[in-house]
Parts: structure tokens; C-alpha cells; sequence
């Protein structure tokens, strides 16, 4: 019993002190965060990862365009930032800027599972 307290005790702590951490981060950053689109990164390593891959794919982009914006969102995925670009207006900024504004590279996580590079 003293340890499920213990536990819980020091579970809650670090929750505590991360959050902390990050509602600090925030109020530094906030000239940098207006640039950015809506949407949320999730957890600090993880992001939304697991919500991605657990679910359907589908669903996960739906409720996130329902919940910041039809065009599009941020959200972290395999632990890199990740911007999404959803509908025709979005194909059309990403492919007539190819090579001009954005850059295709893949994550160092997906590199190190497939060994592509």
C-alpha cells in the first residue's frame, strides 16, 4: 500500500514539474508560436503518436481538422513536428512550392526502422 502511494506520489510530481516546464516554454515562446498553425503537439516525447497508430488514420486527421482547422494543423507524429495540409487548397501550396518553400526529408525515426538512407 506505501508503495502504490509512493508511486502515485512521485507520478504526480513529475506531471507537476512537466507541466510546469511547459507553461514556461510557452510564455517565452509566444512571438515564435503566431506563426504556427493551430493544433496541439501532444506530449512532450511521444506527441500524438500512439493515437495515430492505435486508431484509424483517418479519424485522427478528421477530428483534428473538426477541432483547429479544415485547411490545416499542427500535431507531432514519430516524434518530429509535423504541419498537415488537408484538401485542395493545401495540394495546390505544397506542390506548386515544391522545392521552393518546403523540403521532403524523412523522420530519423523512419529512417532508423527501414534503413532507407
Amino acid at each position: 500500500m506505501e508503495l502504490l502511494f509512493l508511486s502515485l506520489s512521485l507520478v504526480l510530481l513529475l506531471v507537476t514539474i512537466a507541466r510546469t516546464i511547459l507553461a514556461l516554454k510557452r510564455r517565452a515562446g509566444d512571438s515564435d508560436t503566431t506563426r504556427l498553425p493551430p493544433g496541439s503537439l501532444g506530449w512532450p516525447i511521444l506527441g500524438e503518436t500512439l493515437e495515430f497508430l492505435n486508431g484509424n488514420p483517418e479519424k485522427f486527421i478528421g477530428d483534428r481538422m473538426k477541432k483547429y482547422s479544415p485547411h490545416i494543423f499542427k500535431t507531432k507524429i514519430l516524434g518530429e513536428n509535423t504541419v498537415v495540409f488537408c484538401g485542395p487548397d493545401g495540394n495546390k501550396f505544397l506542390f506548386a512550392n515544391e522545392q521552393k518553400l518546403t523540403t521532403v526529408f524523412c523522420p530519423h525515426s523512419t529512417q532508423k526502422l527501414f534503413r532507407s538512407y
